[in-house]
């Protein structure tokens, strides 16, 4: 029940930071998608970190739930077409478009993989 409470605030708190950031510092939706990949790499770096301590494990996880959530934020924008012109990449398309309908799920997989695949590994190798 309290984990309920954390990411229910957790999720308003992203929120509210993403719309006053963007109403009042002039930040826009290309900050999301950029802080998305950014949190899929610090990511993915800690799941493997988790090899040397259970800690990491931990930060890895909030880091993935942190990437859903601002890749789910940057989807909301798009999804508003509140991205502005100079944000789209040439022939590519917008940096959002890529980031949430093509790389958010590959980056939560790849992940979440690592992750349990990681963490079954430090198991067999305390045993041994």
């Amino acid at each position: 029940m309290r984990n309920k409470y954390i990411v229910n605030g957790l999720l308003m708190g992203i929120l509210v930071f993403s719309f006053t950031f963007m109403n009042y510092m002039r930040i826009t939706p290309c900050l999301f998608c950029v802080l998305a990949r950014w949190l899929f790499f610090i990511s993915l770096i800690f799941s493997w970190l988790s090899l040397f301590s259970h800690k990491y494990l931990y930060v890895a996880f909030y880091g993935l739930i942190t990437n859903v959530i601002i890749g789910s934020t940057s989807m909301y924008f798009l999804l508003m077409e509140v991205e502005p012109e100079w944000c789209k990449i040439g022939v590519y398309g917008s940096c959002t478009d890529w980031n949430t309908f093509l790389f958010l799920p590959m980056q939560f997989w790849i992940t979440l993989f690592s992750m349990v695949t990681l963490f079954f590994a430090r198991k067999a190798l305390k045993e041994t």
